[in-house]
């Protein structure tokens, strides 16, 4: 969608661009924008005159000029801040996917070739926004079904509940030893997850059968590496994961299956898997036999080595084993245990919380269970500077000065940022990089990814050298990303929420904000029997200057006169830009003589002000025509208030 926007944007000289998709409700729903002229609209109702008319024509519409459109299509015009406007349906077939929203500053027309030009754009744009919805929950669909069917599998092989996950936590474990890369490791986990899915299409009878199978029936089993590797094909993300599933049961020295492929040339994954597997299927009762004591397992491991099993491979696995023995096998069970509770933790939050604040100082109480005597820190990316600026703190308490930002680029968690690596830091005093809080002597800083893009850092700090220990960076990097996909929607509701909020071209707040507004504290002055009074501003020749000067110059005087009315109300007030050269002003707890003082002392700071246009040439500033109506006195509600303020403004204006 955003390639499409641009490539609209440029294609047809347009100032904005901006995608709203059909989901089937009642409303268009914006998804995105090339810039910030639209995104203070995060739905359109269809039942607005003027996109309903669109949609039941069904083919492009203009509205050339706000002079001379309908009183509807003026509004839309106003509150995307353009003088011209292009509304192209986004169709495939016969189904609507969504709107082009093509504006222009000037007044534009659209030529015959400009409308033939933007038809092809959507006509592949519509395309590919399909074809990428339908992948997505094509995606979605297969990988809920695998997983369900994975865990049927697991139950009609006699394999208890955590089998596959026992697999997955040693098979990673023996990956890290042997160096695989991030990516490896990601399609390790999967296929520890995935190998047996092509079970499913094996009979019950001959996995559970007690004695030796026939030709047959181990014809039949051979057979579910192709199968598991045919269903994982098809999803899109788990291409990666299809060869270490379909050679998991090659050997070493050519008899295995399917393929007799030998040595190296069985992928690195699947001789790792086919080992893992078979160490911890000793560990198991089977149908005809016991299982067998982990030592024994392992002299078995040993045994097959250069003959089934990678022998190199072996002597690590074993290594690793042994090393870990009983005390560190339940740590692996507990580290394990400690992601999945993090993630039991944290999943509903992502779903029920929205507010970005709350999200973060959620996400640190939940993971500081797991990480105690512990100071968490989640430093997020300021876009203007590029900056980490610290969002949220949990734990151990700050030391007197520390800074609550990290320049661009400094310390170690501008070079996790840059980099996007982690990193396990034993002691920060020996480290050049760091930047902070002496008292700190670990740290482990993991780079919050979301969609390819760097948002922050996830920082763990302890007074303590050598405070944690590898498992602590792997199970920060397993919530890691699920923190980083929650964190930046959250960021996107916020800037959405902020932008449906806010005129783009002023900074104050918009038409649907200041209603609301408005209505809320007509009804806290009604339960309180207290006073309200709205100012609403006019600029009487904001025309003469879009002609005199162009309507650059016009977008400045509008910018200007935000700025004031912003920097000269109160606190509790609520200043908006009503629509194209209208403006008002809600403000509560107040009856009309203030009112009047406020606005006077307004008119007396534009009276005075100069409008710096962009080729450094300065013009006074317009005259302003005013009104103010006062609750009850003047009406009771939102409309009424607004009318009379209105109509006492133009009563001004005629006065002079």
């Amino acid at each position: 969608m955003r390639a499409l926007a641009d490539s609209v944007q440029g294609m047809m000289q347009a100032s904005a661009v901006a995608v709203y998709l059909d989901s089937g409700g009642d409303s268009l729903e914006f998804a995105v924008t090339t810039g910030t002229a639209s995104s203070d609209v995060l739905m359109l109702p269809k039942t607005n005159p003027v996109i309903a008319k669109f949609l039941e024509a069904g083919t492009p519409m203009q509205i050339h000029d706000e002079d001379d459109a309908p009183k509807n299509a003026r509004k839309l015009l106003r509150r995307f801040g353009h003088s011209s406007v292009l509304l192209q349906p986004l169709r495939l077939a016969d189904k609507l996917v969504g709107v082009l929203f093509v504006t222009w500053k000037e007044h534009h027309v659209v030529s015959g070739d400009e409308h033939e030009l933007i038809g092809v754009l959507a006509g592949f744009g519509a395309a590919a926004i399909r074809s990428i919805g339908l992948y997505r929950e094509l995606d979605d669909a297969y990988l809920s079904t695998v997983s369900a069917l994975t865990a049927t599998i697991q139950a009609r092989d006699h394999y208890r509940e955590d089998h596959q996950r026992r697999v997955a936590a040693d098979a990673l474990a023996l990956g890290e030893r042997m160096h695989l890369r991030p990516d490896e490791l990601r399609d390790l986990r999967y296929a520890s997850l995935f190998h047996s899915l092509g079970k499913i299409g094996v009979p019950a009878s001959i996995l559970g059968k007690n004695g030796p199978l026939t030709p047959d029936e181990i014809s039949i089993v051979r057979e579910h590496p192709l199968l598991g590797a045919r269903i994982l094909e098809s999803i899109r993300f788990l291409r990666g994961v299809v060869p270490i599933v379909r050679h998991a049961s090659e050997r070493w020295d050519g008899t295995g299956y399917p393929d007799g492929l030998t040595g190296e040339a069985i992928p690195r994954g699947a001789r790792i898997l086919n080992m893992v597997i078979g160490y911890h299927a000793m560990l198991a009762d089977r149908p005809y036999r016991i299982a067998l004591r982990a030592d024994v397992a392992l002299g078995e491991l040993r045994r097959l080595a250069g003959a089934w099993y990678d022998p190199a491979m072996v002597d690590q696995f074993v290594a690793m084993i042994e090393a870990r023995g009983v005390i560190e096998a339940a740590e692996e069970e507990v580290g394990t245990s400690r992601e999945l509770a993090i993630l039991a933790d944290l999943t509903p939050e992502f779903h029920t919380i929205l507010d970005l604040q709350q999200l973060l100082d959620r996400i640190l109480s939940i993971l500081l269970k797991s990480m105690p005597g512990s100071r968490l820190t989640i430093l997020l990316r300021e876009d203007q500077t590029d900056d980490l600026v610290v969002r949220a703190l949990a734990g151990l308490p700050t030391s007197a000065g520390s800074s609550l930002r990290v320049p661009s680029g400094r310390g170690i968690s501008g070079w996790v940022l840059e980099h996007r690596q982690p990193q396990l830091v034993d002691d920060v005093h020996l480290d050049p990089r760091y930047l902070g809080d002496a008292e700190i002597r670990s740290e482990i800083i993991i780079p919050l990814v979301s969609a390819g893009r760097p948002i922050g850092v996830l920082a763990v700090s302890h007074r303590v050298p050598h405070a944690f220990s590898q498992r602590d960076l792997t199970l920060m990097q397993a919530v890691g990303a699920q923190i980083a996909a929650a964190i930046d929607v959250a960021e996107l509701h916020e800037r959405l929420k902020r932008a449906a909020n806010t005129d783009a071209l002023t900074g104050l707040h918009n038409y649907r904000y200041f209603y609301d507004r408005l209505e809320e504290e007509i009804a806290r002055a009604a339960r309180r029997e207290q006073s309200l009074a709205v100012a609403f501003f006019d600029l009487d020749k904001l025309k003469t200057v879009n002609d005199t000067y162009g309507h650059l110059a016009g977008n400045e005087v509008l910018r200007t006169l935000g700025r004031s009315i912003g920097a000269q109300v109160r606190t509790e007030d609520v200043p908006a830009r009503y629509g194209g050269d209208e403006f008002a002003i809600v403000m509560p707890d107040t009856p009309r003589d203030e009112a009047e003082k406020v606005v006077i002392r307004l008119m007396e700071v534009l009276e005075n002000a100069d409008v710096e246009l962009q080729d450094g040439r300065r013009i006074r500033m317009p005259e302003l025509s005013w009104g103010i109506a006062s609750y009850p006195l003047d009406g009771r509600s939102a409309r009424e208030l607004v009318d009379n303020a209105d109509t006492r403004a133009y009563a001004r204006k005629r006065s002079r």
